[in-house]
């Protein structure tokens, strides 16, 4: 059984390879002859009936794979399932513990490869030995984010995507757990993206997690590393121009022009010199005019307003005025009539029990005076 499992892994590696297992036969060099090209790239062979084939080596086609689960996975089950599911596989080498790289003979067996598939409980990833197709993942995206605005994302980054993007699933269901994953090419000038996008949601805009493999800090408005924002180059500010800080941080007294957004003194929507000095008397003339006009509606317009001013603090005031007189002549009016009320009251119980306290002191002698 080793042997067998020795000379298919070997078969299904390289079918130039002069052992071929056919119905429990091995054939050796007679049956196949094989001359390799300069360099080892391409080796072409002649099978049984005089037919010519052509096998490619190529460092595009070239994936690395990683086995990922507890189940036991041996080259040649893996060789045989990677030949069903994703078709030629021409090299096949271990690179360390259930990690592989497989040679395809075409780039749709790649793709497929690239996919990923499973031998039982056993996830079999692939991923380009290159650096420039990595998987980029978008952490906690709201469900309403759409695929349009992360490809715009990575249009501003320079990157460009080369698969869909996809939805990762909660386990067992087929509900959206937020993250978004996409298959992007990088190229010479951006080698990694930053931690963090910007996004717009329900509540305001928000920042959400970027990853992927062999990431590293970078700038967010250049995408290279090796300084923070502030230290980025093309981080100028909108107003005077020089680098390093925001227009709401400017305190620089240099203005730029609102057409060309240069500096003054660089300033090139202006006419010709011959217009600019035909049109400065009549500019002048405009220029003051529109001045005493300005100064008169701003003289106007500051009388307006402190009139407007000072009726409005009249008019507070007595109405403050207005309040408390009234509430002090309810509280006073209150006061006394209560006040007398009670007394009034007080005065009559008096009388009565005084009253009653002499019938009772007559009774009582009357009383006694009949006794005696």
């Amino acid at each position: 059984k080793s042997r067998r499992q020795f000379f298919d892994g070997f078969g299904g590696c390289n079918r130039g390879f002069p052992f071929s297992r056919q119905r429990g036969n091995f054939h050796g060099a007679a049956a196949r002859s094989a001359s390799v090209a300069t360099g080892g790239v391409e080796r072409s062979q002649r099978v049984d009936g005089g037919e010519t084939s052509s096998i490619r080596y190529e460092r595009d086609l070239t994936i690395h794979v990683e086995l990922v689960g507890e189940d036991p996975v041996s080259v040649s089950e893996l060789l045989r399932y990677s030949r069903l599911l994703c078709g030629g596989v021409v090299a096949c080498r271990s690179v360390g513990q259930k990690r592989y790289e497989l040679t395809m003979s075409n780039a749709v067996g790649r793709d497929k490869l690239l996919d990923g598939f499973k031998i039982g409980n056993t996830t079999v990833q692939g991923r380009s030995i290159s650096n420039d197709e990595l998987v980029v993942s978008f952490l906690g995206l709201p469900a309403y984010v759409t695929d349009e605005e992360i490809l715009e994302k990575l249009e501003g980054w320079r990157v460009s995507a080369v698969s869909p993007i996809k939805r990762r699933m909660w386990p067992g269901t087929s509900v959206a757990d937020g993250t978004r994953f996409v298959k992007v090419k990088f190229n010479e000038s951006v080698q990694s993206l930053p931690y963090s996008a910007k996004f717009n949601t329900a509540t305001g805009p928000e920042f959400f997690r970027v990853i992927h493999d062999k990431q590293v800090k970078v700038c967010r408005i250049c995408i290279k590393p090796g300084h923070i924002v502030r230290d980025c180059p093309d981080f100028l500010c909108n107003k005077c121009g020089v680098q390093g800080h925001y227009a709401r941080e400017c305190v620089s007294s240099i203005q730029k022009c609102a057409v060309c957004l240069n500096m003054k003194e660089n300033c090139v929507c202006l006419g010709a010199a011959e217009e600019t000095v035909a049109s400065d008397v009549s500019d002048s003339a405009r220029d003051s005019a529109s001045e005493e006009d300005l100064s008169d509606s701003v003289s106007d317009g500051r009388v307006k307003s402190n009139t407007q001013l000072w009726v409005s603090c009249f008019f507070m005031s007595f109405c403050v005025f207005s309040f408390l007189f009234f509430s002090f002549l309810f509280f006073s009016f209150s006061f006394f009539f209560f006040f007398f009320f009670f007394s009034d009251m007080t005065v009559r119980a008096s009388s009565k029990l005084f009253s009653e306290l002499q019938g009772s002191q007559r009774r009582g002698a009357n009383a006694r005076a009949c006794t005696l």
